[in-house]
């Protein structure tokens, strides 16, 4: 338990390294697959653990239990299906339309408007997926179990 802020801090330290060395923080970065998919383990793992441990209502808590969460929690298997063909697929398009744009704002933004537009069609898409396809396959289990 006192090591959690520990290793929690050293792992958001070595994501913005990351980030600074390699220029960008796309998941097919060179050190992001090297040592960041550890470090985002260890920072969710301490989150994780801090949450599970803790009694009190404290705002992780709190976000954690709410229905959006639950919800991703239950399209959670085609959001991991979905989100790399997404992400891959949105990503020169996004970058374009706000190239477009000229705002001029910087890759961060760029790149946080990129995420959030990956994130709401994998969402979409796998909330499709489990109203068409998942939750009746899961219906047929009675007949296997």
């Amino acid at each position: 338990q006192r090591l959690l802020p520990v290793c929690a801090i050293s792992s958001l330290v070595g994501l913005l390294v990351i980030r600074l060395i390699d220029g960008d923080f796309f998941f097919w970065s060179r050190n992001v697959a090297t040592y960041g998919y550890t470090l985002i383990a260890i920072l969710f793992g301490a989150a994780l653990f801090h949450v599970l441990r803790e009694n009190r209502a404290i705002a992780l808590n709190q976000f954690l239990k709410c229905r959006f969460m639950r919800k991703c929690g239950q399209y959670s298997y085609a959001l991991y299906m979905v989100h790399v063909p997404i992400a891959s697929l949105l990503l020169p398009v996004t970058f374009r339309a706000l190239d477009r744009l000229g705002l001029g704002i910087g890759y961060e933004f760029d790149f946080v408007v990129f995420m959030m537009a990956s994130f709401v069609v994998s969402y979409v898409l796998a909330v499709a997926s489990w109203h068409f396809f998942e939750k009746h396959i899961l219906a047929l289990k009675r007949y296997f179990i």
